[in-house]
């Protein structure tokens, strides 16, 4: 049975320059402080990587060719013999730039350095290395203690991401073979990589191996992490930059093999235009859902004149058509609005008055259809898309509907705790990052009242879901820190597969509430 997933990827990022200004202490003993966050590690890592382990006074007992063929079992890469151990640790490494040298001295800082299988292979490689390594499991820590050379490699156990033992600026290469899935939030891995920042040269190079980009590459790891993740503002405003690859692994193959993936939508600024109405003070992180959303939800519009001329069959046969839910006929239309905000708890009121909040109006499509099904309600709808926010003017009532053309996840024209249903169709699959999302949802729990129910739908889990979308968004950032110390909570998620519709396979939908306060 092979453990490696074959839908892994292999990501190389060079440093060109590292952030500053965070104090260190110098020392060899391990005294980090332990942190809540990276508990969730620490046990799902016990779980599997502290099976059937040796003692260190077995282990010392290994002749060195034991050690080539079996060191690396103990750590689960048990599917390769001595020589592909060696060929696997070799293509971790290959791509490093600038690369190991075999001819002078430096450092290098394996994460996750389990029983030293990776760190042995690289100080017999090259003589003039050496290492430190750092590991969640005290066991594996020992074991790895007792076979590398103290005088060329230091080992912690570790219970947080601050390694206080290192300076600033001292690392010339890090590594991280199959680890960084472990961990139980991508943003808990953004902030890892401050501190791998920190340690790190300028111009030093890293190495991170075996990264699940969809569910069926999980296996036993904790988390998807998306190919996207690596473009993100937090890891680019590390002064993180390319020389940058993302690689296929193959497990039947051993092979790397190069991802067909172009990172320029991540870094692309394109000025807005705001209505009439307040709009958020612009950020440039959001841009890229402008540039997108512009291309995909713009085309093929009428102006608001001839909108206004619709009657309301039309607009019941033909409005949702123009934000691209095109396989509804009217009723087929109603009833996709009423199951997406059907499991809303608490639910929309048919007797007092509420106020929603449409994230991704388009042209008012699904506003409409609430405004006529809740007589006491009153809605707010926000887009970054200007044309179509002036198409939903056009034909929504003014007086129980406000729309914005937004360029921004600030909604200053929102008061706190005023909000009493937020939903999005749609929509924050076109966001292009998860940590944006993130932000997004800090802004809606200000906005929502306690007691507030959220629900988003069509939202890819996987690559076959994506579509028109710039995102996966796996199931598991619902739960993440992110998510819960808002006081959001999950109160449901499905699969949207049995609604039959053409768009809605590989997809899921959400819905949260806001814990009351006190």
């Amino acid at each position: 049975m092979h453990y490696f997933s074959l839908q892994s990827l292999y990501v190389i990022v060079n440093s060109s320059d590292h952030l500053k200004g965070i104090p260190t202490s110098s020392s060899n003993i391990q005294i980090d402080p332990t942190t809540t966050n990276i508990l969730p590690i620490v046990e799902s890592a016990h779980k599997w990587f502290q099976k059937d382990l040796p003692s260190s006074t077995d282990l010392k007992q290994w002749s060195a060719d034991m050690l080539d063929r079996e060191l690396h079992h103990l750590s689960h890469w048990s599917s390769l013999d001595a020589q592909g151990w060696r060929d696997f640790v070799n293509k971790t490494i290959a791509k490093l730039d600038p690369p190991m040298s075999r001819t002078k001295n430096f450092t290098f800082f394996e994460l996750g350095v389990g029983v030293g299988a990776v760190s042995r292979q690289i100080l017999l490689n090259y003589p003039h290395s050496n290492g430190i390594g750092v590991d969640v499991v005290h066991d594996t820590v020992e074991l790895a203690r007792s076979i590398l050379p103290s005088d060329r490699m230091k080992l912690y156990t570790v219970s947080s991401i601050q390694y206080s033992m290192i300076n600033d600026n001292t690392i010339d290469h890090i590594i991280g073979p199959g680890v960084i899935c472990y961990f139980p939030s991508l943003m808990l891995i953004a902030d890892l990589f401050k501190e791998l920042s920190r340690i790190a040269k300028p111009n030093a190079s890293m190495s991170f191996t075996m990264i699940p980009y969809d569910e069926d590459g999980k296996s036993s790891c904790e988390l998807v992490i998306p190919t996207s993740f690596w473009y993100e503002n937090s890891i680019s405003n590390l002064g993180l930059r390319e020389p940058f690859f993302l690689l296929s692994y193959h497990a039947i193959s051993n092979n790397f093999e190069t991802l067909p993936l172009d990172s320029s939508n991540h870094s692309k600024e394109t000025p807005t235009s705001s209505s009439n109405s307040q709009t958020g003070s612009t950020t440039t992180n959001i841009l890229p859902i402008v540039e997108s959303a512009h291309k995909w939800f713009q085309k093929d519009l009428p102006s608001s004149t001839d909108l206004k001329q619709w009657t309301a069959d039309m607009l019941d046969r033909e409005l949702h058509h123009l934000s691209h839910w095109a396989s509804f006929d009217a009723q087929g239309w109603r009833d996709f609005v009423n199951k997406t905000i059907a499991k809303l708890d608490p639910p929309m009121s048919q007797t007092k008055n509420f106020t929603f909040f449409e994230l991704g109006v388009g042209v008012g499509a699904v506003s409409r259809q609430i405004l006529l099904n809740y007589p006491h309600s009153n809605g707010i709808g926000v887009d970054v898309v200007h044309d179509t926010v002036e198409l939903a003017r056009s034909i929504l009532p003014s007086d129980r509907m406000k729309l914005y053309t937004v360029s921004s996840i600030q909604y200053s024209m929102i008061n706190d705790n005023t909000i009493d249903h937020i939903i999005g169709s749609g929509v924050i699959c076109y966001f292009p990052s998860l940590m944006l999302i993130a932000d997004l949802f800090k802004e809606l729990s200000r906005i929502a009242k306690p007691n507030a129910s959220m629900c988003f739908t069509v939202i890819p889990y996987d690559e076959d879901g994506k579509s028109s979308c710039e995102l996966v968004i796996p199931t598991s950032f619902w739960f993440e820190n992110s998510i819960s110390n808002l006081g959001l909570r999950v109160t449901n998620l499905q699969n949207m597969s049995d609604w039959n519709l053409s768009h809605s396979h590989h997809r899921y939908f959400v819905n949260l509430r806001k814990e009351k306060s006190g």
